[in-house]
Order: structure tokens, then C-alpha cells, then sequence
């Protein structure tokens, strides 16, 4: 397990020194945004997972190598995807509206409980109570200012506004990586190791009774969950954790290296 550990760490850090070699730049600005995100938020993930298995009690860490899957595919989905400028947009789009539905539903709170000793919305919100056309507006000019086309907002906006999917890829995570094998990122092995993660981590990301580890003794009692996880589970996140990271990084130093302003 050292060594898996030291290899994980290695891998954060060259993740934070690619990410610090990154320039946002030039007309695809929120697409490299985007992608920079990915990263950023892969790293600062990567390190809470490190902490958990230096730590020997990693139980719990399901949901973090899950969100280090899910940014790899989505990273690799959005690069070779035909427009991934608009898939970005999308993205930062979806949570715009996630924005707009919590500011509605916030103030419908405060409306039917005027007692609850909530504050009122806070100035930071502000950005989201105007209309949605002055916001699409606004950025499709920052947009065209960084060179890129001057309506790539707007067309994503009437995506979304047409939409009956959650993601802002338009599609399940299956066809996310088939639509990977048919542009040649994935082979037929590559994409069977995808979807059996995939499902993996959702399993242990999600609530759900254990029953396959806890089991009441015959008097009915039950053991607190042990105290240190073996040896196999902190190596296999250490080593996990290390390749998703390291694959990310790599793909988003590629884009970034091809489109270099």
C-alpha cells in the first residue's frame, strides 16, 4: 500500500502543476473553463480521498472515486464530442437553471413561512434575478469579446428549453460511452471497464442498507462497522483514484496543448 499511496499523491501533485500550466484563453474561453474545472474539482477530490486512505477508514469513499469516474468521462465525452463549445455552455447552463429553480424555491419558503428565521436572499444571488434573456444576452457578448461566437449561449439556452434530460450531454451514461466506441476513444474493452465502473460506483455512492457485509449475530446484535479498512480496499482507492486523475489530467493538457490561443 505505500507505494500505491506515494503514486497517488505523485499523481495529485502533477495534476496541480498541470493545472497551473493552463491558460484560459482565446475564442473556445468557456469550453477550457469548462474543462479546467473538471480538473479542479477532480484534484480537490483526489486529495479528500488521499486523506481517507492515509487515514486507514475509508468506508465511506465510494462517492469520491465515483465523482473522479464521472469527471473523466464526461472531460473525454465533451472534448471529442462535434461542438464541445455548446456542450460546455450546456453545462454551465444546467446549473444557471438549477440557480433560477433555488432562488423560486427559496423565496417560496420565505413567502409561506414568514416566521422561519431564515436570511433574506443573499446580494451574491443577484446575478440570477433578471431576466434570462438579459443573461443569455450578456453572455454571449463576454463570449464574443474572447473571440467566439457571438450566439453560442443563446442556442444552447433553446437546447435546455427543449430538453427533457437531465445531463447537459443529452443522453444516459451507457450512451455516453457508446457514442465514445463509435468515435474511436473507446474500444469494445475500454467501454465494458467504463459501464462496470460506472455501475460499481453508483452502487457505493448510493444509500442503501449493506447487506451483503452486515448481518445481525444470532443474539440479534449487531458489530460497529471496523475501525480500519483492509489493506486491498485502501490500496485498490489509492490506485484508482491515481489513474482516474492521471487520465483526466492527461486529456485536458492535450485539448489545451491543440488549442493553444
Amino acid at each position: 500500500m505505500p507505494s500505491a499511496i506515494e503514486a497517488f499523491a505523485g499523481a495529485i501533485q502533477n495534476a496541480r502543476t498541470t493545472l497551473s500550466s493552463l491558460r484560459v484563453v482565446g475564442p473556445r474561453y468557456f469550453l477550457l473553463t469548462a474543462l479546467a474545472g473538471y480538473l479542479w474539482a477532480a484534484i480537490g477530490t483526489a486529495q479528500t480521498l488521499l486523506a481517507a486512505v492515509k487515514s486507514g477508514s475509508a468506508g465511506g469513499a465510494g462517492s469520491l472515486k465515483r465523482l473522479l469516474h464521472e469527471s473523466y468521462l464526461d472531460a473525454v465525452f465533451m472534448i471529442n464530442d462535434s461542438d464541445p463549445d455548446s456542450l460546455a455552455v450546456r453545462s454551465f447552463l444546467s446549473v444557471y437553471r438549477d440557480s433560477l429553480a433555488l432562488l423560486r424555491e427559496y423565496r417560496q419558503v420565505l413567502k409561506d413561512h414568514p416566521g422561519i428565521s431564515l436570511p433574506p436572499v443573499p446580494p451574491s444571488w443577484t446575478f440570477f434575478d433578471r431576466p434570462t434573456n438579459d443573461v443569455i444576452k450578456e453572455l454571449d457578448q463576454q463570449n464574443a469579446a474572447h473571440g467566439g461566437s457571438g450566439d453560442l449561449f443563446k442556442r444552447a439556452w433553446a437546447w435546455w428549453e427543449k430538453a427533457n434530460y437531465w445531463h447537459w450531454s443529452g443522453v444516459s451514461r451507457k450512451k455516453m460511452v457508446d457514442r465514445l466506441i463509435s468515435r474511436g476513444k473507446m474500444d469494445g474493452r475500454a467501454a465494458f471497464i467504463a459501464m462496470s465502473l460506472t455501475r460499481i460506483f453508483n452502487s457505493e455512492a448510493h444509500a442503501s442498507p449493506p447487506w451483503e457485509e452486515l448481518a445481525p449475530a444470532d443474539d440479534g446484535s449487531i458489530a460497529a462497522p471496523p475501525s480500519r479498512s483492509s489493506e486491498i480496499e485502501l490500496t485498490q482507492l489509492a490506485l484508482s483514484g491515481a489513474q482516474l486523475l492521471e487520465g483526466l489530467s492527461t486529456e485536458v493538457k492535450q485539448f489545451f496543448i491543440a488549442n493553444a490561443a
